[in-house]
């Protein structure tokens, strides 16, 4: 099993990212293209547990003797290998075009669901058209910030003989 994870300081390797996402949000704001109503209801639903998190229900209650971990390893993945326009090339322009597509996979239904039913289909699209192509140049103004080192844990388990 392989999930996205926490360090015990409770970092994803994410963080940059998001500050970057909630920092365009906040000036969409601002600039009156998205009501504060709708910003206030957003979130990104989930929780990065540490590895001592994975490990507690496999160690104590029902779990505890049914199954056997044989290997918890802890990991960090930089989206500059997935995306290395930026980390190889120095292409922070590149970068920016081709990571969004994945920020926006992951991160669209969680933050546009929340557009007040008021609004039409076209200004729905429009907000999302605009945030993602506002990040984008958030984006390439600091990959860096932007790239991130995702932590997950690895876990080998088996069921007890």
């Amino acid at each position: 099993m392989i999930g996205g994870a926490s360090r015990a300081d409770g970092r994803s390797g994410a963080e940059g990212l998001f500050e970057m996402a909630n920092e365009q949000l906040r000036s969409m704001v601002d600039d009156g293209l998205l009501r504060r109503s709708e910003y206030e209801n957003m979130f990104y639903p989930t929780w990065n547990r540490t590895l001592r998190e994975f490990l507690a229900p496999l160690e104590r209650g029902p779990l505890a003797g049914a199954l056997t971990v044989e290997e918890a390893a802890e990991h960090t993945t930089s989206d500059g290998v997935t995306y290395p326009q930026y980390e190889r090339d120095g292409d922070a322009a590149a970068f920016a075009s081709a990571y969004v597509p994945f920020v926006k996979a992951v991160t669209a239904p969680s933050f546009f669901r929340w557009i007040d039913s008021d609004r039409t289909a076209d200004e729905r699209a429009a907000i999302e058209d605009a945030f993602y192509d506002r990040l984008q140049r958030r984006i390439a103004a600091d990959p860096a910030k932007a790239t991130c080192h995702w932590h997950t844990v690895n876990l080998r388990i088996r069921r007890a003989a």
